[in-house]
């Protein structure tokens, strides 16, 4: 069976075919990939999905696939701006997974020797690969400004979610801003 996907009264733009044994259905989207979260995998055809009975050969999506799809869209870019460094008084700094537990021991660290009265001093390598050497309120400020980085990323993450949920149409679902809300993303 031949689909294709478009807004209502604009030519479609994404073209899907199910191949009749069962096996895996084809996809070919026009240069305007606004449409591109809209693509359908085979095992998410269900009663969510529609035969358009306004144009001939149109697949509908119901409200709340797509919202589920924006929301999965949403959540990668959410990630990607967590895990996309941040700035803090030292410069900038790495923010992936491994970044963000490096730095979480370093600062526990420096907990430590401050209350224990105790030097402390770390070489620390920014996003850009130059080191500075700092002592535990330096150590202690960046963890502080890494977790309000991941902290405001999380709240724009859920303010999009809130702002998905209330969307009542497509034509609203489609106006949330994804990127916005978030941090400025640093490009180095």
């Amino acid at each position: 069976m031949m689909y294709a996907i478009g807004k209502r009264g604009q030519a479609p733009r994404i073209w899907a075919c199910e191949l009749p044994t069962g096996g895996e259905p084809w996809f070919e989207t026009s240069e305007d990939d606004d449409l591109q979260d809209r693509v359908i995998e085979a095992d998410a055809i269900d009663d969510s999905l529609v035969i358009s009975r306004d144009e001939p050969w149109a697949l509908e999506v119901s409200l709340p696939l797509l919202r589920a799809r924006r929301w999965e869209k949403a959540k990668a870019i959410r990630d990607a701006r967590i895990n996309g460094g941040c700035q803090t008084p030292l410069g900038v700094v790495d923010t992936d997974p491994q970044s963000r537990l490096n730095i979480a021991g370093a600062v526990s660290g420096a907990l430590l020797a401050q209350q224990a009265g105790a030097d402390f001093a770390e070489v620390w390598t920014l996003r850009d690969n130059s080191t500075v050497t700092i002592d535990a309120a330096a150590m202690i400020a960046l963890g502080q400004s890494v977790l309000a980085h991941v902290s405001a990323c999380h709240a724009a993450g859920s303010a999009i979610r809130t702002a998905l949920e209330r969307a009542g149409n497509v034509e609203e679902l489609d106006a949330v801003d994804l990127t916005s809300a978030y941090p400025p993303e640093i490009l180095i």
